[in-house]
């Protein structure tokens, strides 16, 4: 399929991503074109929500959230420096849990409408936030993620 642009930024290059459960972006960019190699946190529509969120790291390249011990993301993020140091930022600097990349399929986004139980409620929410933002994971917000993922084309949805 075609990629299509959720927003820009003002790097030239970003070298990383992770995702909360709110649907920000957190990216980090390695110093190439600032000085900073700072983390940057974006809403899910792509307005700036923290210049930086993080900076005077070493060249950040790559940026996850951690997790507990049955597995599901937390609210620590970690960044990995290009000179192989890793660093937690202060745990205070997002008080929303992650959720990974890629987090839900077609056939878990259309069985958990039928019948609740193939997504968690960090993923209806994310689902929500990208679909009607009207609180609750319904048909709208599958007719989104749909049309964000190619399955659905705009001239059909209608």
């Amino acid at each position: 399929g075609t990629g299509q642009a959720v927003f820009s930024t003002p790097f030239q290059f970003v070298s990383d991503i992770a995702i909360d459960a709110n649907g920000d972006f957190y990216l980090t960019n390695p110093g190439v074109v600032t000085t900073d190699g700072g983390v940057y946190r974006y809403s899910q529509f792509g307005v700036p929500l923290d210049a930086p969120l993080a900076s005077q790291l070493n060249e950040a390249s790559g940026i996850t959230f951690g997790r507990n011990a049955d597995g599901a993301m937390n609210n620590r993020l970690f960044v990995s420096e290009l000179g192989g140091r890793l660093v937690e930022l202060n745990n205070s600097a997002t008080s929303t849990a992650g959720v990974p990349v890629g987090f839900a399929t077609q056939n878990q986004v259309i069985a958990d409408l039928l019948r609740p139980g193939s997504l968690t409620d960090a993923q209806r929410h994310v689902l929500d936030g990208i679909g009607n933002k009207n609180g609750r994971y319904d048909v709208g917000d599958l007719r989104a993620f749909l049309l964000n993922n190619n399955t659905l084309s705009a001239s059909h949805a209608h």
